[in-house]
C-alpha cells in the first residue's frame, strides 16, 4: 500500500510542477512577444504537450 501512495504523491508532484512551470514561466514569456510569434510558440508547445499528455 505504501508504494502506491508514494507513486500517487510523486505523480501529483510532477503534474503540479509542470502546471506551475507553464503558468509562472512559459505564459508570461509568451505574452511579452508580438502576436504572430506568440501564436507560433503556443502551437509548438501545444504539439509537444499533446504528444506527452494525450488526455
Amino acid at each position: 500500500m505504501i508504494p502506491v501512495i508514494l507513486a500517487l504523491l510523486l505523480n501529483s508532484a510532477l503534474l503540479t510542477g509542470n502546471e506551475f512551470a507553464v503558468a509562472a514561466f512559459i505564459h508570461p514569456s509568451l505574452s511579452r512577444q508580438d502576436h504572430r510569434a506568440n501564436l507560433s510558440a503556443i502551437q509548438r508547445f501545444a504539439q509537444l504537450y499533446g504528444g506527452v499528455m494525450p488526455l
